[in-house]
């Protein structure tokens, strides 16, 4: 396939896309007004030897199934940082909606599928929590959740767990 005809110019493209609304009824409000139907807590940890990433105390096992959710329900979920780095939590086939991060009230205009859970501190863990709308019949099946660690390229490791 191609195409022809004048390229329209990149400050043109950009004004045009930064002018779009969503018109009528948003997603993200109805994720903001469901019930909770279950509250869960992950706990984002490493190994003693701080050679391998942990979620609730696990290496990850892509055999393995972490949790079971119910198809139609939206659960808020605690994603706690014992590690003192940031680890951007990721999740497949659904957005989520963050409402605190390090104890403090977020308010955003859109549904993520990834987010920086703050490290820990001295003080305290750092804490994400997100509202998940289970709620997309497309979604039935086995997905996955992990975090992206952040780590230079001279470690030789890229992080993912």
């Amino acid at each position: 396939m191609s195409s022809s005809g004048e390229l329209p110019s990149p400050a043109r493209v950009e004004n045009e896309i930064l002018r779009i609304r969503v018109t009528g009824p948003q997603w993200i409000d109805e994720v903001r007004a469901a019930p909770i139907a279950r509250r869960r807590m992950l706990l984002y940890s490493r190994t003693q030897d701080r050679k391998a990433f942990m979620i609730d105390g696990h290496i990850v096992d892509e055999a393995r199934i972490d949790q079971i959710v119910k198809l139609g329900d939206t659960e808020e979920w605690t994603v706690v940082n014992e590690d003192q780095q940031y680890h951007s939590s990721h999740i497949h086939q659904t957005p989520f909606l963050v409402t605190e991060v390090a104890g403090r009230s977020w308010s955003d205009d859109s549904l993520r599928d990834t987010f920086s859970v703050p490290p820990a501190t001295n003080r305290r863990p750092g804490i994400l929590k997100i509202v998940i709308p289970f709620t997309d019949p497309e979604i039935v099946g086995r997905f996955a959740y992990h975090c992206h660690a952040v780590r230079s390229r001279r470690q030789g490791h890229d992080g993912n767990h």
